[in-house]
């Protein structure tokens, strides 16, 4: 019988050690960023964002099991490199920063393992974005890598890691936000990337 509890305290043990982690994407770490692209007439505009928080719950051994995520943008941390137009798309004819301070992405699922190799996964998100008040769903491939605690990945963050990179396409008018910026028309789409890092502590 002793024998016998022991296995079974030793599966259940594993078994949680292969369920669910909680990962979170602290703004401290330095090592998430969001990047978007725009054309206009006279230039290409690109901007970076640095300001994110946010979690993913998944199971990095097997992300059919699922995912739920949560990740905030601070939108006056966006920058585009020239201070007026930073200004400009701060402001309530643009993204209106005082009024909806936060850019959220919340992942609800798996919608398809695209492919999956050793500790690599591509997946496709569903979830929905939310900016400037307005919430849209909009899926989301990703590239997701589990990286354990070791002596290198503790130079980033104590605990196991995952690395999180993606891109998508966003329409600005989907978002009640009209494409004029310093007097220049900014593309209808906005090319996004991302590239994010959890700690599980």
């Amino acid at each position: 019988m002793k024998i016998l509890l022991a296995i079974l305290f030793f599966l259940s043990g594993f078994i949680y050690a292969q369920g669910k982690t909680t990962f979170n994407f602290n703004e401290e770490t330095g090592k998430n960023q969001i990047i978007f692209f725009s054309a206009t007439p006279l230039e290409d505009i690109t901007g970076t964002g640095d300001g994110i928080s946010g979690f993913a719950e998944l199971n990095p051994h097997n992300l059919k099991e699922g995912i739920k995520a949560r990740i905030v943008l601070r939108v006056n941390s966006i920058k585009t490199g020239i201070n007026l137009r930073d200004k400009h798309l701060q402001s309530d004819n643009w993204l209106d920063s005082e009024k909806y301070p936060f850019i959220t992405y919340e992942a609800t699922g798996v919608k398809k393992i695209l492919s999956s190799e050793g500790n690599k996964t591509k997946c496709l998100l569903k979830g929905a974005l939310t900016m400037h008040g307005i919430s849209k769903e909009i899926p989301v491939t990703v590239d997701i890598t589990f990286l354990p605690e070791s002596e290198e990945t503790r130079k980033i963050a104590e605990g196991d890691l995952i690395g999180v990179s993606g891109a998508f396409r966003i329409k600005l008018s989907d978002f009640g936000v009209e494409n004029q910026l310093v007097g220049n028309k900014v593309a209808e789409n906005i090319d996004i990337k991302f590239k994010l890092v959890g700690s599980s502590k």
